[in-house]
């Protein structure tokens, strides 16, 4: 029994060490902002980002994500909302990290969340927390499921005529890194 919990807390270990080369923020690109006076107290940055990389000069959404893990998915929205809470000023920003853009009547799968409030005094300007909702997948998209997400935006059937596969779902899943080994990153 000894032998078992021992096994059982070197485990707990294993999976709770955060791993700062695991964890480097990926490049992102914002594809929507919205900047509101939440309250006289406080302005709200909300940013959306999704994943991307440069192509000939061009900057393409990052379409291969099954490779990628939680605590990378993590470390991008802790990084863009480091930045822009710092480019903007704003006291209160909220990332999330989409599988791509999101369009009218459409909604992407949710990689990743984050709420800073680089002041700590949360929302509303009287709680008091800095990071809030640090949540991600476990992974990204396969290239199944983000062509399930592109069939279903369309309302075209899969490539492969295969049924439509559901992506991870967020549902706080907390993930554990190190935010303050994370640095600021701007976007592409």
């Amino acid at each position: 029994m000894k032998k078992l919990l021992f096994l059982l807390a070197a485990c707990i270990f294993c999976f709770s060490e955060w791993d700062a080369q695991a964890t480097e923020p990926l490049k992102y690109v914002v594809v929507r902002s919205d900047h509101q006076v939440k309250t006289q107290l406080r302005d709200e940055l909300r940013l959306y980002i999704v994943l991307a990389h440069k192509e000939s000069g061009k900057i393409k959404a990052l379409p291969f994500q099954e490779h990628l893990n939680g605590a990378q998915l993590a470390a991008t929205v802790v990084a863009a909302a480091k930045y822009h809470a710092e480019y903007t000023q704003a006291p209160y920003v909220a990332v999330k990290l989409y599988s791509q853009a999101p369009k009218e009547g459409f909604s992407p799968t949710i990689l990743a969340t984050v709420e800073y409030a680089q002041d700590g005094r949360g929302l509303s300007g009287l709680d008091i927390w800095t990071w809030r909702n640090v949540n991600a997948t476990p992974r990204g998209l396969s290239t199944r499921e983000r062509n399930a997400e592109v069939s279903r935006r369309t309302g075209k059937k899969a490539p492969d005529g295969q049924p439509i596969t559901a992506p991870p779902l967020l549902l706080r899943n907390p993930v554990n890194v190190d935010i303050q080994q994370i640095p600021p990153m701007s976007p592409l």
